[in-house]
């Protein structure tokens, strides 16, 4: 293979690794006419072991801009991670049957109660019903005794007037004992209509006692059902509130992760004007446009890829020479032999040697 010494400098004749001067095809073809003219001499160099004592360069390139691999919905998915452990509590919600029952509960609370309350005053009014009945009964269980008794004397104390005032006579007897009889009659007649008029006093109070109790009781019934709309409204409505309320600390917690994102992005991405920075720098360094377009993820780490070796190092402004006779590959002023580049990952494939970026850059910068 003939190499070629330009400006100082060694080129194969196949070599297209350097974009400023394009492939060469030899001296004297159209291509080095266009791009030198008639300046400089391409030398044959003879098939000898190249000279190893290059100066190494002072100023070693930047190496390829490194960029973040995480991209938007990365970024969310940490901040979402991390804010969902302080999460809004998990509170218990109640379905309707739920809201009713305790509705119900609340409700029966104030009215049992009261119901409870007129229930053992109804029963104190029936005793006091039943023992004033006893009462009366009592009162006046006696008069149809006494009037008994007070007839028979009538009868007897009548009959002794007539016969010792001569009046033995049937009809005589009959008129004193009917004048005696007549004001016990009258008297038992009295008291009888006092009986009646007591125990129909007391069953008048009787009946407006529980005609009055029945109104209570479905008067508090009608109080009982108002107070199960009431507290059921209330309590849908404090459930309609809470579903606002969560729904609003999920809302609030989403546009934190959000402000929280935008606010982190330029620690892990880069704007469009930042990448294009990245591939000016890159350019300006290299010498030749980045192997990747503007805004395309990169990272330092991808450092298992194959470059080729000499297009690599003298991108980075190291020589790299050959010797045919050996394989031995000069870069910069170290001599690698096959089975070390071997050793090192390296494969030579169509006379040329491809490389992991790692170890290429471990020999031109040392190990990072």
């Amino acid at each position: 293979m003939a190499r070629y010494l330009i400006n100082g400098k060694w080129y194969d004749e196949n070599d297209s690794s350097n974009a400023t001067y394009g492939k060469l095809w030899g001296p004297g073809s159209t291509q080095w006419k266009a791009n030198y003219g008639n300046q400089g001499q391409a030398t044959q160099k003879p098939q000898q072991k190249p000279q190893t004592n290059y100066t190494q360069p002072t100023q070693q390139p930047q190496p390829r801009p490194q960029q973040s691999s995480l991209n938007i919905r990365d970024i969310t998915g940490i901040i979402s991670g991390i804010s969902s452990q302080y999460k809004a509590p998990d509170v218990p919600r109640l379905s309707r049957d739920e809201m009713l029952t305790q509705a119900q509960n609340l409700a029966n609370l104030q009215i049992d109660p009261i119901i409870q309350a007129l229930m053992r005053s109804k029963e104190d009014y029936l005793g006091s019903y039943e023992s004033s009945k006893r009462n009366i009964e009592a009162a006046y269980a006696g008069v149809p005794q006494e009037t008994d008794r007070l007839l028979a004397q009538a009868q007897k104390q009548g009959t002794e007037s007539a016969i010792a005032r001569g009046g033995g006579r049937s009809g005589a007897v009959e008129h004193v004992v009917g004048k005696l009889k007549e004001p016990i009659m009258l008297r038992a007649i009295q008291l009888e209509a006092e009986k009646a008029a007591k125990l129909a006093s007391l069953e008048e109070g009787m009946d407006l006692f529980m005609k009055q109790y029945g109104d209570k009781i479905a008067e508090l019934e009608g109080r009982r059902g108002q107070l199960t709309t009431a507290i059921f409204d209330q309590l849908n409505s404090s459930d309609q509130q809470l579903a606002l309320e969560l729904a609003k600390i999920a809302e609030n917690r989403y546009g934190v992760d959000m402000q929280t994102t935008l606010g982190l992005l330029p620690y892990f991405m880069n704007t469009k004007l930042e990448d294009d920075k990245l591939v000016l720098d890159w350019t300006k360094t290299m010498g030749q446009v980045p192997p990747y377009g503007p805004g395309e993820k990169v990272s330092m780490g991808d450092l298992n890829q194959i470059v080729g070796l000499r297009q690599y190092a003298e991108n980075a402004g190291v020589d790299v020479g050959w010797d045919p006779a050996t394989g031995n590959v000069f870069i910069g002023s170290q001599s690698y032999t096959p089975a070390q580049l071997r050793a090192m990952g390296a494969q030579l494939v169509n006379d040329r040697w491809q490389i992991p970026q790692s170890k290429i850059d471990e020999l031109l910068y040392g190990r990072r």
